[in-house]
């Protein structure tokens, strides 16, 4: 092989390992983009546990349960602890239950009883409904038939 092949040879070579590197650079880039776009839209319990969790509490919830229509479902986030109150019917008689996010990653339900020796009253902790004693959901059919006994 004569030099001005090998040197042809050199700098195809090259050339490939430039290309490659920009190729890699720019998947790079896209990657830190994706990330970025991940960072800036973070997982909420509300719109992706809460809302779809309440749909099929009310298509299992069966006879004597009535809600709102979907239009009036309001899932705002009050206190400290994001409480969220549902609103329902169960044999026409008006009733609520509240939801809070779980610790790890679970969604919770308050089951309208205090915690003895909790926070005293005005304080920060009372104010915010922490002393509520609270649930893990286990599953809908239980949380069904607590809040037709609620």
């Amino acid at each position: 092989m004569d030099y001005k092949e090998m040197l042809k040879n050199y700098r195809v070579k090259k050339a490939q390992h430039k290309d490659r590197i920009a190729e890699l650079e720019g998947d790079i880039e896209d990657m830190e983009n994706e990330i970025l776009a991940l960072r800036d839209s973070p997982i909420d319990w509300v719109e992706d546990l809460l809302k779809p969790l309440w749909a099929e509490i009310k298509k299992r919830a069966g006879d004597g349960f009535e809600f709102p229509p979907v239009e009036n479902e309001k899932f705002l986030r009050t206190g400290l602890n994001n409480r969220v109150m549902m609103s329902y019917w169960y044999n026409h008689k008006p009733n609520g239950i509240v939801f809070i996010p779980g610790r790890s990653g679970s969604v919770r339900y308050e089951t309208g009883e205090k915690k003895k020796d909790s926070y005293k009253e005005g304080t920060v902790g009372a104010i915010n409904k922490m002393d509520m004693v609270t649930r893990e959901i286990d599953t809908i059919e239980d949380l069904l038939t607590f809040m037709k006994e609620f």
